[in-house]
């Protein structure tokens, strides 16, 4: 992805109403924000190119003892969330993090040493088979892509028996919640992510917590998790 292609995300929504890009762009900047690998002239480009070839680690990168893969090391300019603050940063280092297992990783701690620099990543509910960008924790400049060395851990999802629920949008930034089990949620923790469907990844190594409850019976209830936006987050899971 190049700093182009995410500026047209933002173009292709430019005809909705002032409230739904509002709540878009408060999300992690998944469509204002950008992600850019592409040298802007040929110097750079001839200079990334022969950095590339020297580096002593090929991607991907299978990171061991987990089924986590690193595909790729870019930059991010944008909505800076990793420490909750929101504010604008670029050329930060950013991960592209693929979790090929069948399960879903509650967190994965990913760290890079480059020729220069060292990049430390958190990860949080990464669904199975899927891709997020993240931000690098300390928000690190992008100085080198010549990877030296690259290791990380991640843990392991409970295997909790869970209440049987469905979860719907119904509005912009609106889920209905609906108890489909026989007996009474006194609370629920729903997770939810950034999702750039057009690019098929998830944005950002947060995960947004929603309190749901209590919820009886067959009872459907209305939630507004912050910073959701139909059609640019995903609930993840659900506890």
């Amino acid at each position: 992805m190049n700093h182009i292609a995410v500026r047209k995300i933002s173009l292709s929504i430019a005809s909705v109403s002032f409230g739904v890009l509002t709540a878009v762009m408060l999300i992690y900047s998944a469509i204002y924000g950008s992600v850019h690998t592409t040298a802007l002239s040929d110097q750079p480009m001839v200079s990334q190119l022969a950095e590339t070839a020297s580096q002593k680690l090929s991607l991907p990168i299978p990171i061991s003892c987990t089924t986590l893969v690193v595909e790729d090391l870019a930059a991010y300019d944008g909505a800076f969330y990793e420490d909750g603050s929101g504010r604008e940063v670029c050329n930060v280092a950013a991960l592209m993090l693929r979790n090929t297992g069948e399960e879903l990783v509650p967190y994965a701690h990913v760290v890079i040493h480059t020729t220069d620099q060292s990049y430390v990543f958190d990860g949080f509910m990464i669904p199975p088979g899927a891709a997020v960008l993240i931000p690098e924790k300390n928000a690190r400049k992008l100085s080198s892509i010549a990877v030296e060395s690259c290791f990380g851990w991640s843990t392991v999802m409970r295997q909790d028996d869970r209440y049987a629920i469905s979860v719907s949008e119904t509005g912009m930034n609106e889920l209905a919640v609906t108890n489909l089990s026989g007996e009474q949620i006194h609370s629920l923790t729903l997770y939810h992510k950034t999702y750039l469907d057009d690019w098929g990844f998830y944005m950002g190594g947060r995960a947004v917590e929603t309190l749901v409850g209590p919820i009886s019976p067959g009872q459907t209830v209305t939630v507004h998790p912050e910073y959701y936006a139909s059609g640019y987050s995903k609930v993840v899971y659900y506890e």
